[in-house]
């Protein structure tokens, strides 16, 4: 609230973890303890907090309700049918059916990989980012979440602009929370939302 974002007028009630795990129930996968949690403090944002400036966001992704995230799942299940008729745009290190998506924006998502992978973290659940490519972001999820805390906290920081700080600073913070990940993961830049 003391930078102007009611996120709390956004956020839906959070979900059981059985209802969680039930509905995740036909993946392929279970889900990591840290996402059953996330969903558990809050089952995301209502439909209209994807455009809004003061919503909860990581980065240029909206937090995705359940629901939302089964959604963007299946869609980005479509996508990588095209990456494996096309094995140069298949990313490599993971499999694309395990990582499931807890934020998103416009065809963009930050996706936790919940299977094995090879990626340049030691963590079992990084989290990449589905967009013009596929590109390792966090760690992990608590990784994601006290690198976009140290963003909002950085006194240059303001919703109008969403990062609205230089990207020597954003960079500074993202590679203190996330060490010896490709200071490339957030060179591209962000998408803007919509009023």
């Amino acid at each position: 609230m003391e930078k102007g974002c009611d996120v709390d007028r956004y956020l839906r009630p959070g979900l059981a973890p059985e209802v969680v795990r039930e509905r995740t129930s036909t993946l392929p996968f279970s889900l990591p303890t840290t996402i059953v949690e996330l969903f558990g403090w809050r089952d995301g944002q209502g439909d209209d907090a994807e455009h809004r400036l003061d919503s909860l966001h990581f980065r240029d992704n909206a937090f995705i309700s359940l629901e939302q995230a089964l959604i963007e799942y299946e869609r980005l299940q479509d996508a990588s049918r095209q990456w494996r008729s096309e094995p140069d745009l298949l990313p490599l290190g993971f499999e694309p059916e395990h990582a499931f998506p807890v934020a998103a924006y416009a065809g963009d998502a930050y996706s936790v990989v919940c299977g094995p992978h090879r990626l340049a973290t030691s963590s079992p659940h990084p989290v990449v980012s589905f967009f013009q490519g596929v590109h390792l972001y966090f760690h992990s999820l608590p990784s994601m979440v006290a690198t976009c805390i140290d963003w909002v906290r950085e006194p240059r920081w303001t919703p109008g602009a969403l990062l609205g700080m230089a990207d020597d600073v954003e960079l500074e913070i993202w590679r203190r929370r996330n060490p010896g990940l490709p200071a490339d993961a957030v060179a591209q830049p962000p998408s803007p939302p919509c009023e």
